[in-house]
């Protein structure tokens, strides 16, 4: 469910509540998770080189995350100061766990 706000509710939909507390519980990809609740998104070899990942991980993670909704994945299509065109970024959207 997603409030209005625009936070994601974990706790109605038993299935992707449990796939979210089995990442909470992995180290690795907590650790994402945390790096990834920024404002500002970051490139695989960014993530990669922050936590100290290697790559096939860190992409097997990042799939666990888009699978159940909580990864937001930007691509510019023009460069700025920041960013390459092309290249895709990656951020946690906001989310609440409710534990009845």
């Amino acid at each position: 469910m997603i409030k209005k706000d625009g936070r994601i509710v974990f706790g109605g939909n038993l299935e992707k509540t449990k796939k979210l507390g089995r990442l909470l519980s992995i180290d690795k990809s907590y650790a994402i998770i945390r790096l990834l609740d920024s404002k500002e998104p970051l490139t695989m070899t960014a993530i990669s080189k922050k936590l100290s990942i290697k790559l096939p991980i860190l992409v097997h993670y990042l799939l666990k995350l888009d699978e159940i909704g909580l990864l937001i994945i930007t691509i510019p299509k023009q460069p700025t100061l920041n960013k390459k065109k092309g290249t895709k970024y990656y951020r946690i959207k906001p989310f609440t766990l409710s534990v009845p």
